[in-house]
């Protein structure tokens, strides 16, 4: 009998095993993952920008996150039974046949996608080289958006857009701060005339 139960109970852990092997997405709802993502974002500025551009950026990643949080409360997909759990299959054929427009870094980012774990950004990111580190983060709210809020209004292409322009700005700011980029300083010349008729005119500015 105890024979029996033993062969069970490894009966069903390798069928369980099976079964989670083959799993496409792991259970980890598209919500906790953009919790994971906005963690990652303030742990980046918090390591590498001074004090109070930090404070700036976290608020704004944060502020963006409740606003893609808010988005897929309303008109999000997310599908344990399809691959990374999105976009809907419906918003992949109408992109197959030319009806939708892909944002012009969607390929790189499913490429991307294909060639990486797709749960890496769930886990960890690099933190030894902060540039690698930051694309790895804004890498990963692009998928988010093409994935779990591709048939909102204006999505996913607003928040594709606004990660690429993120992702840049901090990279500039960080190198700003390392002293890796030039400043140019542009002086202001203020030309002021006397006004006709008396050396004491009023002065007008333009």
């Amino acid at each position: 009998m105890k024979l029996f139960l033993g062969l069970f109970s490894a009966a069903v852990l390798a069928q369980e095993n099976q079964e989670e092997e083959g799993r496409k997405v792991p259970y980890r709802t598209p919500i906790q993952r953009l919790e994971t993502l906005n963690e990652f974002g303030i742990e980046w500025t918090n390591a590498n920008l001074s004090p109070n551009q930090a404070e700036r950026w976290a608020r704004k990643i944060t502020n963006n996150s409740e606003r893609m949080r808010k988005r897929f409360s309303i008109c999000g997909f997310f599908d344990v039974h399809i691959e990374h759990g999105g976009p809907a299959p419906e918003y992949r054929k109408r992109r197959e046949v030319g009806e939708i427009d892909a944002p012009a870094e969607q390929e790189q980012v499913e490429q991307a996608a294909a060639a990486e774990e797709d749960d890496l950004l769930t886990v960890r990111y690099d933190t030894n080289n902060p540039l690698i580190g930051l694309r790895q983060i804004f890498t990963g709210y692009r998928k988010w958006a093409l994935r779990y809020i591709a048939d909102c209004p204006l999505q996913p292409e607003l928040q594709v857009n606004r990660a690429n322009k993120w992702e840049e700005k901090l990279k500039d700011l960080y190198k700003k701060n390392l002293g890796l980029t030039t400043t140019t300083t542009t002086t202001t010349t203020t030309t002021t005339t006397r006004k006709k008729g008396g050396k004491g005119g009023k002065k007008n500015r333009y």
